[in-house]
């Protein structure tokens, strides 16, 4: 299974708790990262995507969507730096999105983990678009939910399986036990 950082500590870890307990020989093996792998080269049995697959024998189902928001410090400061990922064509939104608070010649500071991005913000270095339930979670800050233009920030959350692995049970198992929880936690992964 590949899954974005965000999604593993916090809901795939426990939902797979209690299928892994009630089958001891099962192994399931979790990946993240922020490039997209190949489902077509079977790099992956399942995948929670945030991004639509735009071909091949896929199955996708959208889970939730997440929320994200402009955080800063939980002191209320606001800092002119900016805590961004490192520019990659897969985090094309979210590098979107931080320019769009960014002031014209605003320092930035680039972190390639989301918990090094939320440790920035909280020691007052920067601000940063952050999903919602991971800023909730450090106390940051929310400074914004939109946009300047007024628009949500927020994106789809994608349970994809190859579409000839849909009747075994090893796959359909894992994908029901992360499906349940991610639909469990809809409200707290979209809102602030």
């Amino acid at each position: 299974m590949t899954s974005i950082e965000s999604l593993v500590v916090p809901f795939i870890v426990p939902a797979l708790a209690l299928l892994l307990d009630a089958n001891p020989g099962l192994d399931v093996e979790i990946l993240f990262s922020t490039a997209t792998i190949n489902m077509h080269r079977h790099d992956a049995d399942l995948a929670l995507r945030m991004v639509r697959p735009e071909r091949g024998h896929l199955r996708m189902r959208q889970l939730a969507t997440m929320g994200f928001g402009l955080y800063g410090p939980p002191d209320g400061t606001r800092p002119g730096r900016v805590v961004a990922w490192p520019e990659a064509a897969s985090l094309g939104t979210l590098l979107k999105w931080t320019q769009a608070f960014a002031e014209a010649k605003a320092p930035r500071l680039t972190v390639n983990t989301l918990p090094g991005q939320v440790e920035a913000v909280r020691h007052g270095i920067g601000v940063s678009v952050l999903p919602h339930f991971v800023a909730r979670d450090a106390r940051l800050r929310l400074l914004a939910d939109r946009l300047p233009g007024g628009e949500m920030m927020q994106r789809p959350i994608l349970l994809v399986t190859h579409a000839d692995l849909a009747a075994s049970r090893r796959v359909g198992s894992v994908a029901e036990a992360v499906s349940e929880e991610i639909i469990r936690q809809r409200r707290a992964l979209a809102e602030p």
